[in-house]
Parts: structure tokens; C-alpha cells; sequence
């Protein structure tokens, strides 16, 4: 079941829609149908196979060849209504559980019952709804059906084999109920019953609220019918027993005779025979749909319903309807009656043919839902084709997000490759251009130096001569080149001492005015007696500039 719900996830999130369809039913001849789902559905093809007792699968397969390459179909998505002699359907009660644990839960309800290991079975199951006993406890309602893998998957394979991809394995009964809302209009909480009489096999299903609420197989068949009326017959000529053709002709022409007045075949028996012989037959029908009746409404509390569908084979005869509405009280329907609204029909089609067949679309036309048979690992196959294409996607968006990003990191590379040469180049014309203003600094320093240690003595002494006043003598000059300092000394003669502080006032200021000096200052004044008289011995202090 865990498979079933993912699956279903998946193709709904992920899968392409679904535009046209091959029905093919293996149930008891080949049927095929080619449904067109775009807009309004529609049945654009129907052809019945009789299969051979021989050489089956092959038949089967050139059957399907030609059927598509008749009708131009190239769609090759197909839905399965298998042949299975092992079917089991069964309406369980279970405890309310977990949704998770409900699969294992049913397991174990009908493993006993099946009839075949249950390791070898696929069952699937539909919940029809919640109901509370009369002690007070709650339990589910469930339609549980099962059936032999091995006889799904070789008919799987068969549609495999001719290029179909199977989608689901249905079958014809859990398709009653979109039949019933889309082709008759009856609201889907009305019960109403559907029965299916074939040629050798027929059953009796309740619908309601959208799901098969009851199942059985129906003991009234259309060869048990023909052989009530294989047998000999009283005639003015004598004895005589119908021909296949005839019974054929009663049935499915002229219909079961509704009263003793009818002629059929006057010529050869009269219809009130007729009429006695199938009684037995017809009797046990309706003695069969009451019972199923009663036992819905006793045991399921299903109400009795008002409405009858008839389908397969049984459709086609004319008289039935009737004589199930007069015998059972119920409005008496076929699928093909009211379908013209729901489902169109491509001219050409054997109308007929399409009334004994028309069940037939309900699995299609209920794809996604109800009960599906198809064994896991076909199941999977959706998702592992899935899951590779997601792979394939993810390694294409990887390739893309890993090549992009080596690209941008190839440029990016490219670009600090470039900031890192450039960063070369800058850091060699930055260490050029230190050692340029290394050398210039130190060439500066060296001039610099070489200008403080360069005295313009010969200026200096050509400045002092020019501005020493008369009556001052230099007896020494001394300059310092390193310190940008020095000296003079001498003395003061032929001046009256009143004057000659004057005049080494003014020796000071006209030496910082000549630009040669600076910070000029009278350091001493020392009188003293000379040959010549009394004299002023001086000592200036200066800076050189």
C-alpha cells in the first residue's frame, strides 16, 4: 500500500495527462476500446475478439496490432480488465486503525480466506466508511479485493509485449459509480444496483455514495438461460429442439415472451413454451436481486434502492428490463440510455455491440480511483523511471551549478591573479620609489649638512668690516660650523666711556639687521688699561642662521 500511495503522489505531482486510452478486457473474450479523454470523453473505437482455445496470447497480440494500426492510435496507454479465476471480494469489518497500519490489518483479516498464500497475492482495498456497532464500538467498512500476482503479471506482460504501457488494472465493478454520476445523473448518495449478466458469468453490485457498497457473484447466467431453452419442444410436427441460432434469436431479437400471447416462432412452438421454459430462470433472477436486497438492508443498512442498471450481454435483450420492473418495482435502467450527454460516441459504431459493452468505460473513465490490482514492481517502474529522470535532472542542474561556478572561480581566480601582479608591480615601483626617496633624503641630509657646515667666512668678515663702527677692534673671530655658533672679542678704544656701550649697541643690531647673524649678544664688557689708555674689553656671542 506504501508503494500505491507514492505512486499515486507521483503521477499526480508528476505525471503527463492522460488524452486517450486502450481498454482492453481479457474477462472472458478480448474487448477492446479506445477512449478519448480531451473535453467531453469520448469512445472513438470498439471491436470483440472471440479468442481461440489455442495459441491465445498470440492471438491476442495481433489482435491489439491491428486494432491500433486500424483506428490510428498512438497513444499507447492502455487499462487492464483481467481474466482472474482466482478473484476474491469480500466486505470486511475492521477496528478504526491508522491509515499506515490498514494494509497490514487486512492482511491479516483475509489471509485465511484467499484460497492462495497471501505472500503471493496483491490485494488492494477501498474504505466504503466508519460504522458503530451496537455495543458502542466503531469500525471500518471495507471492500477488500485480492488475486493471484502471477496471473496479473502475465497478462501485464501480454500488454507489455504489445508496446502498451499498462496503467492500472481494474475491475469492471468499482467503474459503476462514475457511470452512475456521469452517464444516468443519479446523486451519489442514492443506492442503486448494477447487474452485469454475461455468458458465463454475472454479478450483483450496490452502489453508493460514489463506492461499491456490496458485491456478489450472480448465479443467473446467459448460458444457463439458453440451455433452459435447448430442450425438446411439443409442435403440431412433433419434437423439436431449437438451434443455437434460434435460442440466439429468441433472446437477443424478439426477447423473453412477457405472456402467453406473444408469438414466437408460431410456426415452429407457440410462446407460451417459450415463456415456461426460461421461467425457472427468470424466477431465480428475481428471487436472487430480493435477496441480495434484504440481506443489504438487514445486515449493511444499505436502503432498498429504486433504481436497477443492466449491463454486459443482458442489455441487449429487450424484454429483460421490463420483466425485472415489473417483477422487482424498480425503474430499470441500461448505461447507454441517458450517456449521450457524458459520453459522445464516433459514428460508425455498432450501437448495439456498444450497449452490452458500455460498463466497459467506467475503469477508464475512473483512472485515478478506486480499487487497482497492478503489482508493485510495475508500480515502480513509474517512480524508478521518475526517480532516474529526477537523478538525471539533478546531475544536469549539479553539472550546470558546478561548471558555473568553476567559471566564476576561474574568473574570479583570474581576477586576483591580476590584483596580485598588479599588487607586484605597485609594491616594486613603492619599493623604487622608497629607495628614490631614501637616496634623495639622504643626498638632501648630506646637503644640508653640507650647508650647515659651510661658513661664508670671507662674507662674514667682508659684512663685519663694513659694519664696525670706528674705535672697535676685533681681536678674535670664532665660528662653529657644527653648532652654527661663535664669537667676538676685542676692544674698545679712542671713545669716552660714556659712548662706548653706544657703540656696541649698535655693532649688535647692525649685525642681526646684515642677515649673517642672529640672536647678537653683548656677552661682557671688561674695562682694563692699555698703552695707548683705558679701554673696553667686549665679548658678542651670535648664531649663524
Amino acid at each position: 500500500m506504501a508503494v500505491k500511495l507514492s505512486h499515486e503522489k507521483l503521477t499526480h505531482f508528476f505525471s503527463k495527462k492522460i488524452d486517450c486510452l486502450i481498454i482492453v478486457d481479457l474477462s472472458s473474450q478480448l474487448k477492446l476500446a479506445n477512449l478519448d479523454l480531451r473535453g467531453q470523453p469520448s469512445i472513438t473505437a470498439l471491436k470483440i475478439y472471440d479468442l481461440p482455445a489455442d495459441k491465445k496470447e498470440q492471438y491476442i497480440l495481433d489482435s491489439l496490432a491491428g486494432f491500433i494500426r486500424e483506428n490510428n492510435i498512438t497513444a499507447k496507454s492502455a487499462v487492464l480488465i483481467p481474466d482472474l479465476p482466482s478473484l476474491f471480494i469480500k466486505r470486511i469489518q475492521l477496528p478504526v486503525v491508522q491509515e499506515a497500519e490498514l494494509a497490514k490489518t487486512i492482511q491479516w483479516q483475509v489471509k485465511d480466506d484467499l484460497g492462495f498464500p497471501v505472500s503471493e497475492a496483491v490485494i488492494d482495498y477501498q474504505v466504503i466508511g466508519n460504522r458503530v456497532k451496537e455495543d458502542g464500538s466503531k469500525v471500518l467498512e471495507v471492500i477488500c479485493v485480492a488475486s493471484q500476482a502471477e496471473q496479473i503479471k502475465n497478462q501485464v506482460l501480454l500488454l507489455k509485449q504489445a508496446q502498451l504501457k499498462c496503467l492500472a488494472v481494474k475491475l469492471v465493478v468499482f467503474g459503476y459509480p462514475k457511470l452512475i454520476e456521469g452517464c444516468l445523473k443519479i446523486a451519489s448518495q442514492e443506492p442503486v444496483v448494477v447487474l452485469n449478466i454475461e455468458d458465463s458469468y454475472s454479478h450483483l453490485a450496490i452502489c453508493k455514495d460514489s463506492k461499491v457498497a456490496f458485491f456478489r457473484p450472480f448465479p443467473v447466467t446467459l448460458n444457463k438461460i439458453k440451455e433452459s431453452l435447448s430442450g425438446m419442444l411439443a409442435t403440431e410436427k412433433g419434437q423439436v429442439q431449437l438451434t443455437a441460432e434460434q435460442i440466439s434469436q429468441v433472446l437477443f431479437e424478439s426477447g423473453i415472451p412477457l405472456d402467453k400471447e406473444e408469438a414466437q416462432f408460431k410456426e415452429l412452438v407457440s410462446s407460451g413454451q417459450i415463456l415456461a421454459m426460461v421461467r425457472p430462470q427468470v424466477e431465480a433472477l428475481v428471487q436472487e436481486v430480493k435477496r441480495s436486497f434484504v440481506y443489504c438492508e438487514s445486515q449493511l443498512g444499505i436502503a432498498r434502492p429504486s433504481r436497477l442498471v443492466v449491463c454486459g450481454r443482458a442489455a441487449a435483450m429487450p424484454n429483460l428490463r421490463k420483466i425485472l420492473s415489473q417483477e422487482l418495482g424498480l425503474e430499470v435502467l441500461d448505461f447507454s440510455s441517458s450517456s449521450s450527454e457524458a459520453v459522445k460516441v464516433k459514428q460508425g459504431l455498432d450501437r448495439g455491440e456498444l450497449n452490452q459493452n458500455y460498463h466497459l468505460l467506467g475503469p477508464g473513465l475512473d483512472l485515478a480511483g478506486s480499487v487497482n490490482l497492478l503489482p508493485p514492481e510495475f508500480r515502480t517502474e513509474d517512480i524508478e523511471a521518475l526517480q532516474k529522470l529526477s537523478l538525471r535532472w539533478i546531475f544536469f542542474g549539479a553539472f550546470i551549478f558546478l561548471f558555473s561556478a568553476f567559471l566564476l572561480a576561474k574568473i574570479e581566480v583570474g581576477f586576483y591573479t591580476r590584483r596580485v601582479n598588479n599588487s607586484h608591480l605597485q609594491l616594486n615601483i613603492l619599493s623604487q620609489v622608497e629607495e628614490i626617496k631614501a637616496k634623495t633624503d639622504a643626498l638632501n641630509n648630506l646637503i644640508n649638512q653640507a650647508k650647515k657646515e659651510d661658513i661664508p667666512a670671507s662674507a662674514i668678515l667682508k659684512k663685519l668690516s663694513n659694519i664696525c663702527p670706528s674705535g672697535i677692534f676685533f681681536n678674535n673671530l670664532s665660528m662653529d660650523g657644527e653648532n652654527r655658533s661663535g664669537s667676538i672679542s676685542g676692544v674698545v678704544k679712542n671713545t669716552p666711556a660714556a659712548d662706548q656701550e653706544n657703540l656696541l649697541a649698535n655693532l649688535s643690531a647692525a649685525m642681526e639687521a646684515s642677515g649673517y647673524f642672529k640672536e647678537v649678544d653683548v656677552s661682557s664688557i671688561n674695562k682694563a688699561d692699555t698703552e695707548q689708555g683705558e679701554a673696553d674689553n667686549f665679548q658678542i656671542n651670535f648664531k649663524l642662521p
